[in-house]
């Protein structure tokens, strides 16, 4: 299934870019996290990181890949790997949140942020047998809480 799913993707989104004139590559692959990435790399003049873009693009890729596939794929689309840059800077930063759980013995309390950053502490943390991750609050004021394990 998984290269199917890379083959569905990777073609449906290169004739999106031939479509729009853009000039760019496409790669997909499934993460240790379950989840595919899908990266479009270019210089794009049309497309760009721009979170209604992505959005946009993310719905129509959704909705082919649940047609031509039957079933929903979970996958995050990327422009340039400006995603995978933010989640690797935020992947530092949990590392350092959880090491002060365990060095202080404390709960840290972690800034609100997006669905995504919170799953993406979650998933950061998951094998970690020195601190558990959680969520608490509504809207946009939901963060996660990193507790140390004892």
């Amino acid at each position: 299934m998984e290269r199917k799913t890379t083959e569905a993707a990777e073609l449906f989104l290169s004739s999106i870019l031939d479509t729009l004139g853009e000039q760019g590559s496409v790669s997909a692959s499934l993460t240790a996290g379950g989840e595919y990435y899908v990266n479009l790399t270019g210089p794009f003049r049309v497309l760009t990181d721009d979170p209604g873009m992505l959005r946009s693009l993310s719905h129509i890729l959704r909705l082919h890949l649940r047609r031509v596939l039957r079933k929903d794929i979970r996958f995050v689309l990327d422009i340039n790997g400006a995603i995978a840059d933010h989640r690797e800077k935020l992947a530092a930063r949990v590392q350092a949140w959880a090491e002060e759980a365990v060095t202080t013995g404390r709960k840290v309390r972690l800034p609100p942020m997006s669905a995504a950053d919170r799953r993406w502490v979650h998933v950061t943390l998951v094998d970690s047998t020195q601190v558990r991750t959680y969520s608490v609050g509504q809207g946009s004021g939901r963060r996660v809480i990193i507790e140390p394990v004892r």
